[in-house]
């Protein structure tokens, strides 16, 4: 259902401001291209789609991940009870004929933030006691992920399907060019290569 002109908007939007700084600090594992010169073996690169991200959020796994972040902040103001409290108003907010029982109303403004902690939350609690290959790239927004990694493809493999059993997900590796989002990543000599892509989809029906 939406969430657009609900009660809980600006309540919604407030959370969005106190999340965005912590959604900034999600750093990615490193965001140099450099071991494409440096290392031998293959190159490929991978992207990874969470199904339904904002749907399937448990309320009580995604409110944890919120305080998770929460306390990490160098000043606990507003406390981090009070604001999970209000995080909870607007994930279950109760009308006369609809409750929210899980995952994230459509339009709610503090929707993209939530499902960004409450993904780098299970990352960071799944790779503490991950020790297999990590990819030399990888980035993510919100519920799409790219990467690059010079290795085996067993092992690639292997990071993908550890590293996200919380979730459902689709992937796709590739050693020539991929597409992410509004671009096509490539492989080019020792360089990985940008152009727009288009989707099956798009009729080009715009005017300057």
């Amino acid at each position: 259902m939406s969430a657009c002109n609900c009660p809980t908007e600006i309540i919604a939007a407030f959370l969005h401001e106190v999340m965005s700084p912590l959604v900034a600090n999600l750093t990615p594992y490193v965001n140099s291209l450099d071991f494409i010169n440096s290392n031998p073996n293959q190159l490929f690169l991978f992207t990874i789609n969470v199904k339904s991200l904002y749907t399937v959020i448990p309320n009580d796994s995604g409110l944890q991940a919120l305080a998770y972040f929460l306390n990490k902040r160098p000043v606990l103001e507003p406390p981090t009870s009070t604001l999970t409290r209000l995080a909870e108003l607007v994930l279950t907010f109760n009308q006369q004929y609809y409750r929210q029982v899980g995952g994230v109303a459509m339009g709610s403004r503090m929707g993209p933030n939530y499902a960004c902690l409450f993904v780098g939350c299970i990352k960071e609690r799944i790779l503490s006691i991950y020790t297999g290959f990590i990819p030399q790239l990888y980035k993510r927004y919100i519920d799409d992920i790219i990467g690059a990694a010079s290795c085996r493809r067993d092992e690639l493999e292997g990071f993908i399907t550890h590293v996200h059993p919380a979730l459902q997900f689709t992937h796709t590796i590739s050693q020539t060019q991929i597409p992410f989002l509004d671009i096509t990543l490539g492989v080019s000599g020792s360089r990985i290569s940008t152009s727009v892509h288009y989707k099956d989809t798009d009729t080009h029906n715009y005017r300057r």
